[in-house]
């Protein structure tokens, strides 16, 4: 979507549940507790957006947990925070003081041997002939589905852990 949909009601509040949606992500990927509330700083150049993000900073309160939200021009990438974008904008939410960041880089990083470990496992299970030639249709194709169902949990896992330490 462009940002010239933001001329009308429906590009509007598409804009807005997307960006909410993706703070509410961000949230649960983090493990930040649903009572905390989060500061997020917005960077846009688009008097449109600025304008709807400050008219509607309560359904980020509301409905994303949001307590402060700062929208400038240029915003460098704070330290320990996630980012986001949504049509160009960028969210950073602050992340300092929410989590214990050893204990997440330690969660993160032993959530990423296991699903490693798990994809090994069934990685040599689906090239095994014995297997794939005695083992019914369905059970196969669940263990393709739990091995594209381990990668993307694994992908996430390592995008967290870039966003919050790299």
């Amino acid at each position: 979507m462009s940002n010239h949909d933001l001329f009308s009601v429906n590009g509007q509040m598409d804009f807005l549940r997307s960006s909410i949606s993706a703070i509410r992500n961000i949230r649960n990927e983090t493990n930040i507790q649903l009572n905390k509330k989060i500061d997020v700083i917005v960077e846009t150049t688009d008097g449109i957006i600025f304008e709807l993000v400050w008219a509607n900073k309560q359904y980020y309160e509301t409905l994303a947990g949001v307590k402060n939200i700062e929208i400038t021009t240029n915003a460098k990438r704070p330290p320990f925070s996630a980012s986001l974008v949504i049509q160009g904008v960028v969210f950073f939410v602050l992340l300092e003081g929410l989590i214990d960041i050893e204990t997440e880089k330690n969660r993160l990083q032993k959530e990423v041997i296991r699903l490693e470990n798990l994809l090994e496992k069934l990685n040599n299970k689906l090239v095994d002939q014995i297997f794939l030639n005695k083992a019914p249709k369905e059970i196969i194709n669940k263990e393709r589905k739990k091995k594209r169902d381990y990668e993307e949990d694994l992908k996430k896992i390592k995008n967290n852990f870039n966003l919050l330490f790299k």
